[in-house]
């Protein structure tokens, strides 16, 4: 499960290391950070003109929506046949207006809902969505310029019904950053030396989905409201046979929040959605982090004080260079942030148990 790998990589830099080590004949995480497009894929498709619908949910990142829309407006797939709908989940911001005072060269749809959750988002924008395929970018990523069309080429070269791209990580270079930076590629070294995708590879912050086949599937399931809402489709998608494949090429870089601080809030959300899951698909809980705290009813705090506190003897320690106890210390963050999330989805001991 997702917490196997993250505890895997709380080695930190020397992690980092090896992981880079080990992947340094392996193509997919060799990728520049641009290149040029390969004509040959997708000139099939420059000559169809295959309509493409990008969809984006977000919630209070009007500077972060600006330069994805910059991006987007670079694309070499024809902008005739681009649009992108931008779902606002919620208020808080000036995205809207700043959106609608943008010149792109393609449609533009900004939709502003109230604050819905991430699954009725993706739906929402899907529902508007014209075209024949469905591109979801996260709105903290930057794509390649042809990050569209080999979304596309992918699709029709390959026969496929969904494509998950690579998303190579952009972090800041601290300790915390790099143990994240390690998760996510090797991440997405898995998808590309398993050869058969499973559910938790299915991830929408730069993935492609024929439009027919969202449909088919009812869309996202709107009750998973802040995360996993791509895993449980990709549960369904992947159990009626669907076909999915990795396509590194369609680049798109993430701009993540890479703060020791913002992975403690995502473990407690992580944990609640791992419950969500469990709860509909008993049979993958095993594959779950929780599965790690099985037999374990009554869960005791390993950091001492609070988490303000904690998060700053964290940030001595990393300046002091005492890697063994920095890694102690944000392990068992991140463990108890795990549990806090499990109490809050299980808030009586009996349903814990």
């Amino acid at each position: 499960g997702q917490m196997q790998e993250l505890a895997g990589t709380l080695a930190g830099p020397a992690a980092l290391a090896r992981s880079r080590y080990s992947r340094r004949s392996i193509r997919p995480v060799e990728l520049p950070v641009a290149r040029p497009p390969d004509r040959g894929a997708v000139r099939g498709l420059e000559g169809a003109s295959t309509p493409v619908s990008v969809v984006v949910a977000s919630v209070g990142r009007a500077a972060s929506l600006e330069r994805l829309m910059r991006a987007l407006a670079d694309q070499t797939h024809p902008a005739s046949s681009t649009e992108v709908v931008v779902v606002l989940d919620g208020g808080g911001d000036d995205s809207a207006s700043r959106l609608r005072a943008l010149e792109v060269p393609f449609r533009l749809v900004v939709e502003e809902l109230e604050r819905v959750g991430i699954g009725a988002a993706r739906n929402a924008g899907t529902a508007t969505a014209t075209g024949e395929l469905v591109v979801f970018l996260d709105d903290d990523v930057v794509p390649a310029p042809d990050c569209l069309p080999t979304h596309a080429a992918a699709h029709v070269a390959d026969e496929l019904d969904i494509v998950l791209g690579y998303a190579p990580p952009v972090v800041s270079g601290d300790w915390w950053s790099l143990v994240v930076r390690a998760w996510w590629e090797d991440h997405f070294h898995h998808k590309s030396s398993r050869g058969v995708l499973r559910w938790n590879d299915v991830v929408t912050l730069n993935s492609s989905f024929r439009a027919s086949v969202l449909a088919d599937l009812g869309g996202f399931d709107a009750t998973f409201a802040r995360r996993h809402e791509d895993w449980e489709l990709g549960i369904r998608a992947l159990r009626r046979g669907l076909r999915a494949g990795y396509e590194p090429r369609a680049v798109a870089r993430h701009h993540l929040d890479d703060t020791l601080a913002g992975a403690i809030r995502r473990q407690r959300e992580e944990a609640q959605a791992d419950v969500q899951l469990a709860r509909l698909y008993p049979s993958i809980g095993r594959g779950l982090a929780l599965a790690h705290y099985l037999g374990d009813t009554a869960h005791r705090s390993d950091v001492a004080g609070d988490e303000q506190a904690a998060l700053a003897r964290a940030t001595r320690l990393e300046r002091r260079g005492r890697k063994g106890a920095w890694r102690n210390l944000t392990s068992a963050l991140m463990r108890d942030a795990y549990v806090a999330g499990l109490r809050e989805a299980l808030p009586t001991d009996a349903e814990y148990r």
